[in-house]
This record gives C-alpha cells, sequence and structure tokens, in this order.
C-alpha cells in the first residue's frame, strides 16, 4: 500500500477524470467503521456514536479502488476528521500530489484545501455547485465501493471479533490482500 509516486499520478489522475470528468484527482479518501466486541479497556473511547464499539479505518484510494494509504484501529469515537489529522497523508499529499498540481477528493467532513477538494453542500441553489457537486459524488463512490468490496470479501470485518491486540494487523491485511 503506496500513495502514487510521480510516474503513476498521470494515469490515476486519468482515470479519475474519466470516472467522474474532474482533472488532476488522484484519490478518493474517506473512512469506515469495524464493529469490535466491547473493548476490556477504554471502551468508551472505541464507543461510536450508532452505539457499537468500532475501530476505523481510514484510506485514501486510486480511480481502480485500490487502497494507496490506509491508517487502521483508530477508537470508533474519533472520525475521519481525526483519523486523517494522525495519519501521514496530508504531507504525503502535499509533497507528491499538489506539488504535481494534483488533488484528492472528500466527503463534507475534511477542511477545504488546495490539495483536498470537497463539495459545496447539498443545500445549495446554484446550477454550478450542483453540477460539481455531482461530479464530486461520482469520484467520492469509487473510496465507497472500494470499502463495500473490502467488507464483502473478508467477512469478519462486519463484526471482527479478534484479539484486540491484533484488530489493526488483520484490518491492514485485508486492505493489502483487497489490492
Amino acid at each position: 500500500v503506496y500513495f502514487p509516486d510521480d510516474s503513476e499520478l498521470q494515469d490515476v489522475a486519468e482515470g479519475f477524470r474519466k470516472i467522474c470528468h474532474l482533472p488532476r484527482c488522484v484519490g478518493a479518501m474517506d473512512g469506515t467503521h469495524i464493529e469490535i466486541p466491547r473493548p476490556t479497556k477504554y471502551a468508551g473511547d472505541f464507543l461510536y456514536y450508532k452505539g457499537k464499539y468500532t475501530r476505523v479505518i481510514h484510506a485514501c484510494v486510486d480511480h481502480r479502488g485500490r487502497f494507496r494509504h490506509i491508517n487502521c484501529g483508530m477508537p470508533g469515537s474519533n472520525g475521519d476528521l481525526y483519523a486523517l489529522k494522525v495519519s501521514d497523508l496530508p504531507g504525503i499529499i502535499y509533497k507528491t500530489a499538489f506539488s504535481n498540481g494534483c488533488y484528492v477528493i472528500g466527503d463534507d467532513i475534511y477542511p477545504l484545501r488546495p490539495c483536498c477538494q470537497k463539495g459545496f453542500g447539498h443545500d445549495t441553489d446554484e446550477e454550478m455547485e450542483k453540477t460539481y457537486n455531482a461530479l464530486l459524488d461520482r469520484g467520492r463512490a469509487v473510496v465507497e465501493n472500494a470499502f463495500g468490496r473490502l467488507k464483502n470479501r473478508f467477512r469478519r470485518l462486519k463484526y471482527l471479533n479478534v484479539a484486540f491486540s491484533q484488530q489493526k494487523q488483520y484490518m491492514a491485511t485485508c486492505c493489502i490482500l483487497h489490492n
């Protein structure tokens, strides 16, 4: 699992352009929650707002839905934004993608930055903004579909009943095998 390097950026950007007509997009990022048994320590940290204990996989995928960056195992009470902040992905994006005039896309939870694009909000009345949101949603569907395929292929990720100390490694291994 590695972020596209300079030699791959153009291929990935062309792939996203074909999917969602966004020029120079080289990744779609999001997070997903993996349900786990109640941890014996710090259980409150893993309690997701939906009342289940979870760990987060935060990922950035390419146009083919391959995981190009992963951060596995964050407690479920932390959202996607926190998982992004504590990972090395922002630095990698700035160094690799943004320096080449490229960017990644994410949902509304992420901050708007030159290297991270997000939608205008779905309550907009402007036609241009609605069109942009629709294109962005097509691109973001790539990461949502990747998580769906990951959980369908590795069904244990629907309820990860393995030793707490092995959960991060198990999630990362599934992402690697998915590619």
